[in-house]
């Protein structure tokens, strides 16, 4: 299939319906629309979601909805959620065994260098200092270290750092710092 054939391919039913109801709540009081995904499909495409941001109130706060339609008919909405993020930062939570979080809450995933196809930030490299309390389930996930003699911290060196984002004020107090990017 090419390119054009796939331009001019008629939308699936089911995001007919999400767009829909996008536009119906942005027609509501108080709300303004402000972005939404492009079409996600589960793997079998039995449904269709988007991920849709509005503002509320014309306050900088977004709400973020999940706009699912499932086999093409029924429509519904998961959240809302504040744009705190509070399912996503719960999430990132439950596994910290990668995890590098710096002194201003910037969350990031180190990978094993060759690990992930593209690498995170192009393959740059990265030098980071660890000092947080699990070494050892970080050091699974690390291709290259050296050990900083005055510190005895160890150095990560790595071309495969993702990064998540900065956590927002009300999850900081669940996160503690333990690298600084060098």
């Amino acid at each position: 299939m090419s390119f054009m054939d796939v331009l001019n391919q008629e939308p699936h039913p089911g995001w007919l319906k999400v767009l829909a109801k996008i536009d119906e709540i942005g027609q509501k009081d108080g709300y303004r629309f402000s972005t939404r995904s492009p079409a996600l499909y589960d793997g079998q495409k039995k449904w269709v979601y988007s991920h849709t941001k509005f503002y509320v109130d014309e306050e900088l706060r977004e709400q973020e909805l999940y706009i699912v339609a499932s086999d093409g008919t029924k429509v519904r909405i998961e959240g809302p959620f504040d744009d705190s993020g509070d399912e996503y930062w719960m999430e990132q939570l439950k596994d910290q065994s990668n995890a590098l979080i710096t002194s201003d809450y910037k969350h990031y995933r180190v990978h094993p260098d060759g690990a992930n196809s593209p690498a995170g930030f192009g393959g740059s490299q990265f030098r980071i200092r660890y000092f947080g309390k699990d070494w050892e389930k970080l050091k699974a996930n690390v291709s290259i270290f050296d050990i900083d003699p005055e510190t005895e911290q160890p150095i990560i060196r790595t071309r495969n750092l993702w990064m998540q984002s900065a956590i927002p004020k009300k999850h900081q107090h669940l996160f503690e710092p333990n690298c600084k990017i060098l």
